[in-house]
């Protein structure tokens, strides 16, 4: 673990020095030095213009530390309503680390003396920060801060809708993901963020009491009231239902009635998935009816079991991708998305009130930090992805800067977007609890509608060649890296939508192509599929047989028309021609010629396997 004061004197590193000593009082020392324990200082005096260079200097620190352990940041003093980025005028050390905060995600960022600041009193807002990211909360041991589970980034973001980026997607309902194993929780959080929800990991008894409540456990006990310091009533809960907490005392959480006294604040969560594998079906019965109860109640839970077949079916089986979540508050609700967040952002119903200052493009200090991120996160594919946590993560960086960009600095925005999809099939791909056979056509859907998105901030004359560009830069990415894990039915699908972007495009550049458009197309979908290859076989010889029949095409002189059949397979695969048809019999050779040569090239590519 290491730990970074970030203060503007020496005072007050002191102070939080000492917190740190205090909070890691009784764990394992040697020579009067907790054991696995660092301290790194970064002293900020600045103004705001030269916020950006402490920016570059400070974030390549912060960069090394991250990349070595866990880091969490204590900062000295911080007024609420100016922690973010974009503030026009004025000496402040907040905008540097707004900056901070949105460019590394998996920080944990803890706050010492917090002020409520201009433009309005935020007595309140201060109270519920203090209870989120106090000091006080360095005594707890917290799950990973990555996908903004107390609402941190969410904050700056907020701050900054009012200058000049309005389009920013707001996550201000949360979800809880629930497992011992990390990888599940991990893949369950990343879900919930990225479909609009900021996302509690709990992975620990202690965690779950934090977020949920602490109740009785024992049976028979009433269920009292609970206050947890800091966190609001979740709207989704992924959980595991045969729950073993490291750090539980034998509570049975696989009951879910008992697990319900244990954590209260469960019993209230509109909406709960139960992930299982499926077995030990008789020990479920009294899960089962209490399921019933809640649903009877008008609670929505749903089972989905493991294995799945990636992240869009986790969504998509579970039920999620059709729910709009209205019982979690105010917000207009898309299916399947969190309540008030909308991505891509809807530009037809914003207005040009969305784009000032900053025009048609992203302000620069979000494009300052949406490259950081960025190129941190090519960084991480180019070394290797070696596990789950690390895929993700680089998920995080990347859709967190093509929501910062929202489309309006379209280059970065289409390299955003090829980085998601990247970090995520090499998350699903790794992760043995997700089924060999992945969900690639959802994932094809949303990369279309993202492009499309992007694409509408460049000349309207070549909207839709830029968005099949990017499109399909996305699709060979994903080709490449799902050949490197034997993905071979992906792949193979994803080079199908290669090919079906090629030609589009190739049709789309000359205006005279749109007369060759449908043989171009016709091959396509014939190397497709190999079934697809022989009902167009059996469609020919049938289409020629029928043609020869009428015709009263035969042996001899032409009048037997018994012969009609083998006369059509014979000119359709070269063995024979038809005499007195010379033409005829040309056109039906020359189609058998060219199936000949889709043939070689579908065999090819399904043998072909590298």
């Amino acid at each position: 673990m290491i730990y970074v004061t970030f203060a503007s004197s020496e005072p007050m590193h002191d102070v939080l020095k000492r917190g740190i000593s205090i909070a890691l009082a009784g764990a394992p020392a040697s020579r009067g030095r907790p054991v696995g324990v660092q301290v790194e200082s970064i002293t900020v005096d600045c103004k705001w213009g030269y916020c950006r260079e402490y920016f570059d200097t400070i974030a390549s620190r912060l960069q090394r530390w991250v990349e070595q352990d866990e880091v969490t940041v204590l900062v000295g003093e911080a007024e609420v309503a100016n922690l973010q980025p974009l503030i026009p005028e004025g000496a402040r050390g907040e905008a540097l680390l707004a900056m901070l905060i949105l460019a590394f995600p998996e920080v944990r960022w803890l706050f010492g003396v917090m002020k409520g600041g201009t433009p309005r009193d935020t007595s309140d807002d201060v109270r519920e920060f203090i209870g989120r990211h106090g000091i006080h909360r360095i005594f707890k041991k917290e799950g990973s801060p990555l996908f903004d589970g107390y609402g941190l980034r969410n904050l700056v973001r907020r701050n900054s809708c009012g200058y000049g980026a309005s389009y920013l997607s707001l996550r201000e309902h949360s979800a809880v993901a629930m497992d011992e194993e990390s990888e599940y929780v991990m893949l369950h959080g990343w879900a919930a963020y990225r479909f609009g929800f900021r996302c509690h990991i709990v992975a620990r008894e202690c965690q779950a009491g934090d977020i949920l409540g602490k109740g009785g456990c024992g049976e028979g006990k009433e269920r009292g009231e609970f206050e947890v310091q800091g966190a609001e009533s979740p709207c989704l809960v992924l959980e595991d239902v045969y729950l073993n907490f490291p750090d539980d005392d034998d509570k049975g959480l696989s009951d879910l009635k008992k697990r319900g006294k244990c954590f209260p604040g469960l019993e209230d969560v509109p909406y709960r998935v139960l992930a299982t594998s499926g077995h030990d079906v008789r020990g479920q019965r009294d899960n089962c009816s209490y399921v019933r109860g809640k649903r009877s109640s008008g609670k929505w839970v749903r089972y989905i079991y493991k294995p799945y077949a990636g992240i869009f079916s986790l969504w998509k089986e579970s039920g999620l991708s059709n729910v709009r979540f209205r019982q979690c508050g105010s917000g207009m609700s898309h299916p399947g998305a969190a309540p008030g967040f909308c991505w891509p952002p809807n530009w037809s119903k914003m207005g040009v009130e969305s784009e000032a200052p900053g025009g048609h493009s992203s302000p620069g200090i979000l494009v300052e930090v949406a490259r950081h991120m960025l190129n941190r996160a090519e960084q991480m594919l180019n070394n290797g992805i070696a596990t789950v946590d690390e895929a993700l993560r680089g998920a995080v960086l990347a859709s967190d800067a093509l929501e910062l960009l929202g489309g309006k600095t379209p280059t970065m925005s289409a390299e955003a977007l090829a980085l998601k999809h990247q970090f995520e099939v090499h998350a699903e791909c790794q992760f043995c609890g997700v089924e060999h056979h992945l969900n690639m056509k959802d994932r094809l859907k949303e990369i279309a509608r993202d492009a499309g998105a992007i694409s509408q901030w460049f000349h309207p004359s070549i909207r839709k060649r830029t968005a099949l560009n990017i499109r399909l830069d996305v699709v060979n990415r994903l080709v490449r890296i799902l050949r490197e894990y034997n993905q071979f039915d992906e792949e193979r699908y994803c080079l199908v939508e290669a090919r079906r972007l090629h030609r589009n495009l190739y049709i789309q550049s000359r205006w005279w192509r749109r007369g060759i458009a449908p043989f171009v197309w016709y091959a396509d979908w014939l190397l497709s599929s190999f079934p697809r290859f022989v009902v167009a076989i059996g469609i020919w010889v049938g289409t020629i047989w029928g043609i020869y029949h009428f015709l009263g095409v035969g042996s001899g002189h032409g009048k037997d028309r018994g012969d009609a059949f083998d006369y059509a397979v014979g000119t359709f695969f070269g063995i024979d021609t038809v005499a007195g048809h010379s033409v005829l019999g040309a056109l039906v050779i020359m189609a058998g010629i060219f199936h000949l040569g889709v043939f070689i090239s579908l065999i090819y590519d399904l043998v072909n396997r590298r």
